[in-house]
């Protein structure tokens, strides 16, 4: 996306952006045990990283077998075992040093990578001017490849011209083995075919015919009158077709109708199988049937994610660099794209046709434009935990009880008693959603609220949550505001006592994979709590009775 939006900006102001793409040559198969331990030495990492990597690559023994006979195990030297998910890691640390170097060099080159596949573009007024730019660039790599024991490989590296105009460029670039790289018209990189263009018609056609042979296989499992069911087509034709169909989407889908049609003609063949329809049947009428979405709306679905999904990214993305400062949520790290004439903004639409948003990737935030226009606050953080962090279940005792009923209750009010009389606080929490009424053309309203004993003190209050909550978003909130009443209360007690009756809110905070602010402020309030030298309890001992 950041390559292609790029493209799109250089061509806008009629410039020519030319990219050279690397493959390292057997990448996990030449790593330096010795040159990786120097350079994690080099980039200070812990001396117990250190000594894990030497561990993990030294003495390894392989020996190969085929056909019953086996060979004679020998001592592996040298490389990055293939298969373990450490070694991508490993492998970037390897050519860590290597980005800096072009950096220092050739600031205005880009260098995005991913493992060993290397792209390295220019934008300049002209194909030929680039070409010298990549020529330059390509001596501090081969000089790098050389001192660290990487070799890329010639036959992989290509060379493409983006730029305006049927003509095709013609400039090529030698590398310092003498090796003369001459350009194309289509490039394929991480499973997107790139042509000058950026038509993206390749692409599509060639994920069209890789998903249709997927879906002549998967036919052979299912028939009308024996095989698998509708809802196992209808699973296998989203997690094995229209993964492939789709892939890149976000890319290439601009509401294309010839590219629609194609992906139409295949959803409907799918169903046609899936379902046993007759040929004639209308493809309307089957994707109800199949509760299968229309593929402009599965695609426009896709964009709108990948809208939603940049606004959690963090400031120093690719991505996020390359967007509009006033994107939420709005940043001093951006990138202002050139709106003059006819080119529209994130959050402007089009007047008249001769409007357009300069890139795809302005096009894809506009299409959330009216979800979460300009100056709306959003809340950004990620809420992955470092695995030596304490589980939610290991700051407070989460229980559920099981038992019936009427024991529940019995229980209950023995052990409220005798809270009460030591002047435990105690908190009960509760959420309530009130449906809406179509006569009267009220809301659905949802609510929560709280109510605390602290020795002679009783006191509740309640909280107002809007009209687009769910119920369970109550119960977790009534949870966060006792929690945050625990950390304000200055008393000495080492335990409180916060009774729901939902069961499936007390399950959520089991797993501990909340992505919500209210989560985050939970933990945060436990965490103070633990520092203080007290826990919570959490009991839905009322459950029942829901």
């Amino acid at each position: 996306m950041a390559l292609t939006h790029d493209i799109e900006l250089a061509r806008n102001q009629k410039q020519t952006l030319s990219c050279l793409f690397l493959d390292v040559k057997g990448a996990f198969d030449h790593v330096s045990t010795k040159q990786l331990l120097r350079i994690m030495s080099e980039l200070q990492l812990p001396r117990q990283v250190q000594n894990w990597t030497k561990s993990f690559l030294e003495k390894r023994k392989a020996g190969l077998a085929f056909d019953g006979e086996k060979q004679r195990i020998q001592r592996i030297e040298i490389e990055i075992p293939q298969g373990s998910p450490i070694s991508p890691v490993l492998f970037l640390i390897y050519i860590r040093f290597l980005f800096p170097k072009i950096k220092a060099k050739f600031p205005e080159v880009q260098k995005p990578s991913y493992i060993d596949n290397v792209a390295l573009y220019t934008t300049g007024r002209n194909a030929e001017e680039n070409a010298k730019v990549l020529q330059e660039v390509t001596k501090t790599v081969f000089t790098w490849e050389e001192e660290n024991a990487v070799q890329f490989d010639d036959s992989k590296t290509e060379l493409i011209h983006f730029a305006r105009g049927q003509k095709e460029a013609t400039a090529e670039v030698t590398l310092p083995n003498k090796t003369v790289i001459k350009p194309v018209n289509e490039v394929k990189w991480l499973g997107i075919w790139l042509d000058r263009k950026l038509t993206f018609k390749t692409h599509v056609q060639k994920k069209a015919s890789a998903a249709t042979s997927v879906l002549h296989l998967i036919h052979r499992l299912m028939n009308s009158e024996w095989g698998l069911s509708a809802q196992a087509g209808k699973q296998l034709y989203t997690a094995f077709i229209t993964s492939i169909s789709d892939y890149g989407a976000e890319i290439w889908w601009k509401n294309q109708r010839s590219y629609q049609d194609l992906l139409q003609k295949l959803q409907n063949t799918a169903l046609r199988k899936i379902l046993g329809a007759f040929r004639t049947s209308p493809g309307a009428a089957m994707e109800i049937e199949a509760s299968i979405e229309p593929v402009k709306v599965r695609l426009n679905k896709k964009c709108r994610k990948y809208a939603l999904r940049v606004t959690t990214l963090p400031e120093n993305h690719c991505i996020r660099q390359r967007i509009p400062m006033s994107y939420p949520p709005e940043s001093s790290i951006g990138q202002e794209v050139p709106i003059q004439g006819n080119y529209l903004d994130w959050n402007q639409n089009a007047q008249r046709k001769s409007q357009r948003h300069p890139t795809q990737l302005i096009r894809i935030l506009n299409s959330i434009s009216t979800l979460i226009p300009t100056g709306t606050k959003l809340d950004s953080k990620s809420a992955a935990n470092p695995p030596w962090q304490d589980t939610f279940a290991e700051l407070a005792d989460l229980s559920i009880s099981g038992e019936d009923r009427d024991l529940v209750v019995k229980k209950h009010l023995t052990h409220i008693r005798q809270l009460i009389d030591q002047n435990h606080p105690i908190f009960y929490t509760d959420g309530s959603k009130l449906e809406s009424n179509v006569k009267s053309q009220a809301k659905a309203s949802v609510g929560a609220g709280i109510y605390w004993i602290f020795g002679k003190v009783i006191s509740s209050e309640s909280h107002f949550l809007g009209h687009t909550q769910e119920i369970m978003d109550a119960e977790i909130y009534a949870i966060s505001q006792a929690l945050e009443r625990i950390t304000d209360a200055k008393t000495r007690k080492k335990h409180f006592w916060v009774f729901t009756d939902s069961q499936s809110a007390i399950q959520n905070l089991q797993k501990d994979q909340m992505e919500t602010e209210v989560y985050r402020d939970m933990r945060q309030n436990l965490e103070e709590i633990k520092a203080q030298g007290r826990k919570p309890k959490k009991e839905p001992e009322m459950q029942t009775q829901r």
